[in-house]
């Protein structure tokens, strides 16, 4: 069947104006919108607490949003399977047990939980009629005939609670709880106010694909304005309801026509009359027997219910790291060959997402286990799914016209086998051997670890995740406490704002003998780290406490950090000063992990302090304490590890801080194993965004107020934020003597964007000349035209407040890099 070009895919545009009206309707647009940008923050910020407030009162999710044909597709699931996944509605959980998996399913909200448990008691005592007549034609009359006889029996006392209480009120489970409460306003108002009626006839009829769309084209203009008003409107109004978080949304932000593409996905790349129950089932209130999910189907319903009977579910009301560390502390032996999470990872940021997988993966099968989740954003949008390397799953499969994915609202699917799947244990024996005994730190993408020549590669090459912790112990968490007293913060808030003052009178003291003594250049950057010891030694002992919510980028950087299976590793971190940034790893991950770590720091009182917390922990033996300015050789010479023999290289706030950045860098790559081997990561303040091009003419303006006011702020300190002009050194001053085979991969994030950029290859196999780290091919990056010595893998800017001065909310960023 040929495809219609609806035109939804194109933004929203005044173009029928003339020329003078529509420059006129763009400058005023812009200015209100600029205007408008903090009344839309506000907006945003009372959103999620309106999501979230919604926890326990009601359930967001009446139907499950995420298609289970796609899952069908690409899973295969069968009687061996055990499926770990979030419950929503039950929808695509109740598709997995047609199927014959076991399958765990677990919800934060109770209410969620409450709708589960009503449709197993349903499944458990009703014929498929009376359950047809409930769950889709909405007789919540016949709901309450039979709910205090033969359905309660079987609910847990919180379900109980929550129907007794509302099982005399619903009228309709289509337009019940949060997100049903929104399609009744959207597709029952809104709909037809903007003449877009008949789709509801259509929907009942069953008109075919191709008269539908025939009758629809000449709506698409009104559908160009609807989808428009979505974008700017819904998704701050009413995003909430619909129960996605700001997170998420922020995964899509730079796409500008989100909802066109939505609406050209669902109305015109599916048959929505007679395949989508999704929108259809919205439209129309209730679901036809012809186009309804499957569990509602005549043909799956006593296989269904045969499996309920079997116990083959079980449902919890928690978060899955909460369920699986319960089940791990039991030694139950549970263990998952499939992790569906929907779309719940782009709700996390970085830290979660190391948290729950390292959790994860310990539980899956040993022999093959597979982890498939969606999102909102165009790509892999964190490092650490990058680390497992997925496959993005094909939304048209081969000669299939129309998508596989019915939702239409999700912009990318990923499969990540994360141990080798049956077919391939012999090959890897040794390797699969090894992971079973280390149940606590399982490696990821055995499968694919090979090497460029086609050769197995060396199992000590191959990454694992490992949960990060925030303290060390008790005492250290104390130390970090969330809410240092306001007098501490005063404190050294004032040695900070002071230490401009005392700064010049030192520097006009150090200048007159500095030409006394025809000084050298190794006497200027002896002069440098006089003035850094001025700064820090006042502030030593409350330099972490102060600044652990002042330094937003480091934590992020640390979690995203890849570290490799067998340990061995060298870490030469730069400007560490007190050991903060080991302590986000655990002494026992530290010492599994690495061989040697190395601090250096400018900075005699800071290295003090790391001293005595190392010596306390055991690990004084481990790390090594190095007091030079990294930007000098002499300085340096035979106190750091020799040339390309470092695994990794960190700066955490501490670039913007050292004049000379170009050699500070020099020094890093210099330190790297070449060949994908070694990984520089760098968080730190950011003088842009970014993405300042894609703001409104007024705002764009105003940034750069802004920006200009920042950097002269953070300069008294000596701190010169990072600019685009030293993101093109990293990226293009450290030529390489040979051009890589792969080209290099570039992600970047704006303020309102957290996602990398990725493009992985169909097959997901190990390509020869592909990006490798520690040994594993990557996904394939983005072409620059540029040698360099690094590729950068990832890189994202957002704000962050400073303590004491709220006003005062600069650009954060992380981005992280490997050698060629």
């Amino acid at each position: 069947m040929a495809k219609h070009d609806s035109g939804l895919r194109k933004p929203y545009s005044a173009s029928f104006l003339p020329g003078p009206m529509r420059f006129a309707c763009n400058l005023i647009g812009g200015i209100i919108l600029s205007f408008l940008a903090p009344v839309v923050k506000i907006l945003l910020f009372l959103s999620d607490k309106l999501l979230f407030s919604l926890l326990g009162k009601t359930y967001v999710y009446n139907v499950s949003w995420e298609d289970p044909r796609v899952e069908r597709q690409v899973l295969d699931l069968g009687r061996q399977d055990h499926v770990l996944t979030i419950a929503s509605a039950l929808d695509n959980v109740l598709d997995y047990i047609i199927d014959g998996a076991k399958v765990t399913a677990v919800d934060l909200n109770p209410c969620q939980i409450a709708l589960c448990e009503l449709k197993v008691a349903c499944i458990k005592e009703l014929e498929h009629k009376d359950f047809f007549a409930i769950f889709a034609e909405n007789d919540c009359n016949l709901l309450r005939s039979v709910y205090n006889d033969r359905l309660r029996q079987h609910l847990s006392p919180p379900s109980q609670t929550y129907w007794d209480a509302n099982i005399k009120t619903i009228k309709s489970f289509m337009y019940s709880g949060a997100s049903g409460a929104l399609a009744f306003v959207l597709f029952r108002i809104i709909f037809p106010v903007f003449g877009f009626g008949f789709i509801r006839q259509c929907c009942e009829e069953g008109t075919s694909m191709e008269d539908f769309q025939q009758r629809l084209l000449p709506y698409t203009g009104r559908l160009r304005l609807l989808a428009w008003l979505a974008d700017h409107i819904l998704l701050y109004f009413g995003s909430a309801l619909a129960g996605v978080p700001q997170k998420q949304l922020k995964l899509g932000h730079e796409r500008g026509n989100t909802f066109g593409v939505v609406f050209d996905n669902i109305l015109f790349q599916t048959d929505l009359c007679n395949d989508n129950y999704f929108f259809a089932g919205y439209i129309l209130g209730g679901y036809k027997d012809f186009n309804c999910p499957r569990y509602l189907q005549k043909e799956h319903y006593e296989t269904m219910k045969a499996n309920i009977q079997e116990n083959r579910l079980r449902l919890f009301c928690n978060t899955i790291e909460a369920v699986l560390k319960e089940e791990q502390a039991k030694s139950s032996g549970v263990e998952y060959t499939v992790a569906s999470l929907l779309d719940h990872l782009d709700w996390m940021d970085h830290n979660m997402i190391n948290d729950e997988l390292s959790t994860l993966l310990p539980s899956m099968s040993p022999n093959s286990a597979r982890v498939f989740w969606r999102s909102y954003s165009d790509d892999v949008h964190s490092p650490i799914l990058a680390w497992l390397k997925p496959k993005q799953i094909e939304m048209y499969p081969a000669n299939e016209p129309l998508r596989s994915d019915r939702v239409g609202m999700y912009f990318s699917s990923w499969l990540a086998t994360v141990v080798a799947p049956s077919t391939q244990v012999a090959k890897h024996e040794k390797t699969a051997a090894k992971i079973q005994n280390k149940k606590g730190n399982l490696t990821v993408d055995i499968h694919a670890n090979s090497s460029a020549d086609g050769q197995d590669g060396d199992d000590d090459d191959t990454l694992t995740l490992s949960p990060r912790v925030r303290a060390w112990d008790a005492e250290d968490a104390k130390r970090l406490s969330k809410n240092p007293s306001f007098f501490s913060q005063l404190k050294t808030g004032a040695q900070i704002v002071s230490f401009p003052i005392r700064k010049k009178i030192t520097h006009a003291i150090s200048s007159v003998r500095r030409r006394k003594r025809n000084s050298s250049a190794d006497q200027a950057s002896k002069e440098h780290g006089d003035q850094m010891e001025a700064f820090y030694a006042s502030q030593a002992e409350g330099y972490d406490s102060f600044r652990e919510y002042f330094l937003h980028a480091r934590q992020p950087l640390l979690a995203c950090c890849p570290i490799k299976k067998n340990g061995g590793m060298v870490w030469v971190d730069i400007g560490g000063g007190t050991a903060r940034n080991l302590e986000f790893f655990s002494p026992t991950v530290l010492k599994e992990a690495f061989s040697e770590i190395y601090i250096v720091d400018i900075s005699p009182s800071l290295l003090a302090v790391a001293a005595k917390r190392l010596k306390k922990h055991g690990l004084d033996s481990l790390v090594k304490l190095v007091c030079a300015d990294v930007t000098s050789p002499t300085a340096t010479e035979g106190k750091l590890p020799p040339a390309g023999s470092v695994d990794l290289v960190t700066f955490s706030y501490s670039l913007s801080m050292i004049p000379d950045k170009t050699a500070a860098l020099q020094t890093a790559i210099g330190l790297l194993k070449p060949d994908g081997e070694g990984c520089l990561g760098v968080a730190d303040f950011w003088a842009t965004s970014g993405k300042e091009g894609t703001l409104p003419p007024l705002l764009r303006r105003l940034r750069k107020a802004e920006s200009f006011f920042h950097k002269a702020w953070f300069k008294q300190d000596g701190v010169h934020l990072l600019s685009e002009d030293m993101m093109k050194k990293v990226t293009e001053e450290f030529d390489h003597p040979s051009p890589p085979s792969s080209p290099t991969h570039g992600g970047s994030d704006g303020e309102a964007d957290n996602r990398s950029s990725s493009e992985e290859s169909a097959s997901g196999s190990s390509d020869a000349g592909g990006l490798k780290l520690y040994g594993q091919n990557l996904p394939q990056p983005k072409e620059t035209g540029v040698e360099s010595k690094l590729h950068l893998i990832w890189q994202e800017r957002f704000r962050g407040p400073v303590p004491l001065l709220p006003f005062l909310r600069p650009y954060h960023g992380f981005f992280i890099a490997v050698t060629k």
